[in-house]
């Protein structure tokens, strides 16, 4: 007796095994229970020269940036009419760059080498050359509501910004201008019924979502975000998200390529939609901890990393909600974290680094800046923890210098050593992850049912 090998299906099935252990690299692990998020610096901004009745704390920090290359924090303070270059590192400044009157939100080009910072009460936008820190140019006649703006956006092509107007939900007037920057010049002003707040950019650069007005009950309109063409500000259509009457939407965002909706309601519904342009679809919601989102007095404090799929949103000392709080959306499972008590400061914006590893928070009464090191994981199987960690920075001890950097020990869960912790980031994971793994199961197991048929065929 000889055995003779079926040779197209032995080869096929050596083809399937050499297939799945080059692909094994590549598959993620399943999604590891994450530390809470720990903070890891303090950045003092008080303005200790001033004396009575000056406020040291008036200084009055709005929105915050990070250069693409994340080296660069760059702050508004409102109430001094400028703007921060931060050395992420150590917290040191670079540069100050004086602008207009109650400077809040603040965007930066894709290569790094301009920023944009909308001044409230002027109704402008400067633009600063990043690398002389120098105003190149002043964007004028934006906007009809005083007060406003406060929200900007760039989109991902660099070619235009999206200036909402509005600073209340109840406005009138200017729901936002678009501003086209080659030229620094406004090219669309757009007035619908509803005024504009939160801005979402589509990564194709061709248009973006706006979310409508906040705290009225109307039974005919609903909860709406609306899509608007760039440049022409012409409405193409809007999702009604329900819930209708005073639980309105207080914060939008996009995943990275543009077809999932996040939606915030001021009770702490968070929800994901789909099918946007087609028939838009609610496919999770989850509740957070937090029940008034509002916060409509500067920049957004929701921030989605669509390179780890979370989304990270901080709670402003807003009516009566104490503490403040660090609520955190596993977007790819769609299920909630346990929310974690941060710092007292009034936080109107959170911006993360470009690798996600840094989450900084910025705060508009006590002025400081607190960065958390974020989505860790365990490098070892540990049990998780939902215990909360609060680091109260001094707001009342005068450092020797305005600059002076107050660096805090990372703190870490008490069920958790420190040398168990390992802070380089996993891949993309969850359910994606879960099915590569599947595939490269299925790729052994079909090469080891195809080279076993192929030897079994034989013949006497």
């Amino acid at each position: 007796m000889f055995t003779r090998l079926h040779k197209p299906q032995l080869f096929a099935g050596f083809a399937c095994v050499l297939l799945a252990v080059a692909t094994l690299p590549f598959a993620s692990p399943a999604r590891a229970t994450w530390l809470p998020p720990s903070q890891s610096g303090y950045w003092d901004r008080q303005n200790y020269t001033c004396t009575a009745p000056c406020n040291p704390n008036a200084v009055g920090i709005s929105g915050t940036a990070v250069t693409p290359d994340g080296t660069t924090l760059i702050s508004s303070e409102a109430n001094l009419a400028r703007v921060q270059f931060i050395n992420t590192s150590n917290g040191s400044i670079a540069g100050t760059v004086m602008v207009g009157s109650a400077p809040q939100a603040i965007v930066v080009n894709t290569s790094g080498t301009t920023a944009y910072v909308t001044n409230a009460n002027d109704r402008t936008i400067s633009v600063i050359d990043i690398s002389s820190l120098t105003v190149t140019a002043t964007i004028s006649g934006l906007c009809s509501v005083t007060g406003g703006p406060t929200n900007l956006a760039i989109t991902p092509n660099d070619d235009h910004l999206i200036q909402t107007c509005s600073n209340a939900w109840s406005n009138t007037g200017t729901a936002f201008d678009i501003v086209e920057t080659s030229t620094n010049s406004v090219v669309t002003t757009v007035t619908p019924t509803d005024p504009a707040v939160r801005i979402a950019i589509d990564p194709s650069s061709s248009f973006f979502w706006t979310s409508s007005k906040w705290g009225t009950a109307d039974s005919a309109t609903g909860n709406l975000v609306t899509r608007y063409s760039i440049p022409a500000g012409t409405s193409l259509g809007s999702i009604d998200t329900g819930d209708i009457g005073t639980d309105g939407i207080t914060n939008i965002a996009l995943n990275g390529d543009g077809t999932i909706l996040y939606v915030l309601k001021d009770l702490g519904a968070f929800s994901a939609w789909t099918n946007l342009v087609t028939t838009p679809t609610k496919s999770w919601q989850v509740a957070f901890a937090s029940t008034t989102t509002r916060n409509v007095g500067g920049p957004s404090p929701l921030v989605v990393d669509n390179t780890h799929d979370l989304a990270y949103f901080v709670t402003e000392n807003c009516c009566s909600f104490w503490p403040e709080i660090m609520e955190i959306v596993d977007l790819d499972a769609g299920a909630m974290q346990p929310s974690y008590e941060v710092s007292h400061q009034w936080a109107t914006s959170a911006v993360l680094s470009p690798d996600g590893t840094k989450l900084y928070t910025s705060g508009r009464r006590f002025s400081d800046i607190y960065t958390y090191d974020v989505a860790l994981v365990p490098a070892t199987t540990t049990t998780s923890t939902t215990t909360t960690t609060t680091t109260i920075a001094p707001t009342t001890t005068e450092p020797a210098t305005t600059t002076t950097v107050e660096e805090e020990e990372t703190s870490v869960p008490s069920s958790t050593n420190a040398s168990q912790v390992d802070q380089e980031l996993l891949p993309p994971t969850g359910g994606r992850s879960s099915q590569s793994a599947l595939g490269v199961m299925l790729l052994v197991l079909v090469g080891a049912t195809l080279i076993i048929t192929a030897r079994r065929r034989h013949e006497v």
